[in-house]
């Protein structure tokens, strides 16, 4: 087994994400069901990304990537170097300059980073997931096949459906 897997705790941690396209976007959307608060750094950006930077869901530096931008803008850095630095890395981009130097900007910092083009680059994958209210299912292939993850996932949401959601309730009133 190559990956270990696990489930974060992001609530109220910074997360990055390189990019402004469709991958991004579900990047972003996912990060920001979790809790996290989210970095955007990227010259253009979907509708949607704008809307949410617009409401101040997300931040959002409106440029190529830089190196340093990983630690965040520069009037959010503190003397702790630790405050700036992200939780997790996700390099979206069109650029494989850019993928290159977010993940050595990453590594430096000693951040997780997912490349979004290549799971042999990155320190980690996103598996195929859904949730049920407190009912969260991932799935992966280790990379083999995302189109199969995406396929089981499917198939396991249609069986794993929307009761689920009051039983987990149900069982945690019950546990206490």
């Amino acid at each position: 087994m190559r990956y270990y897997p696990i489930f974060l705790d992001l609530r109220g941690r910074r997360c990055a994400v390189v990019g402004g396209g469709p991958v991004a976007e579900r990047k972003v959307k996912a990060l920001l069901r979790a809790g996290a608060n989210v970095h955007v750094i990227s010259p253009s950006v979907t509708p949607r990304l704008a809307l949410l930077a617009a409401r101040k869901k997300i931040l959002l530096t409106p440029r190529a990537y830089r190196t340093g931008d990983l630690e965040g803008p520069a009037s959010t850095r503190t003397a702790d170097s630790r405050a700036g630095r992200p939780t997790l890395v996700f390099a979206a981009t069109n650029s494989p300059a850019a993928q290159r130097a977010v993940r050595k900007d990453a590594e430096a910092l000693g951040v997780p980073m997912n490349a979004s083009d290549d799971a042999k680059e990155s320190g980690f994958i996103v598996p195929a997931s859904f949730a049920q209210g407190d009912l969260l299912v991932a799935i992966s292939t280790s990379g083999a096949s995302p189109a199969l993850a995406r396929q089981l996932r499917r198939q396991l949401q249609l069986t794993l459906g929307r009761e689920y959601r009051g039983y987990l309730r149900f069982l945690r009133d019950a546990r206490k």
